[in-house]
Parts: structure tokens; sequence; C-alpha cells
């Protein structure tokens, strides 16, 4: 089964979390990003049962895996 990813990335003076192109919430520091994402991955496990993970954009362009779920 194909995993979800949630992603983290910059958004001008914040950081949003995002689900393809569908905004799940927008905070002021990574670190809340990336709790608040963890978050909305392990609800989404839970009610479907689909393996899902948070995928930090950084500024340099890379993207790092920083939870999986299932």
């Amino acid at each position: 089964m194909e995993r979800t990813l949630l992603n983290v990335e910059p958004a001008g003076e914040g950081w949003k979390v995002s689900l393809k192109s569908l905004l799940l919430d927008q905070k002021s520091t990574k670190f809340a990003a990336i709790e608040a994402a963890s978050v909305h991955a392990l609800e989404r496990h839970a009610a479907t049962g689909t393996p899902t993970g948070v995928r930090v954009h950084m500024n340099c362009g890379e993207s790092v895996l920083v939870a999986l779920h299932g």
C-alpha cells in the first residue's frame, strides 16, 4: 500500500502543513508544524489504515522524513 505523506514546508514567516494541495495547518515554528503534521498523520492512519508519514522540506531544497505511521 502506498504511503500518504503530509508535507511541512516554509511559508512566509511560518511553516505550513499540507496534504497534496490541501492546507491542513500553519504554525509559527518548524517544530510546532512537525508536531501538528505528525498528529494529522497518526489520526489519518488510525482512521483509514493507510500508512502515513511526515516529510519536511528544508530551505536548502532538501526534504527529510521525520515520522512514519503504519
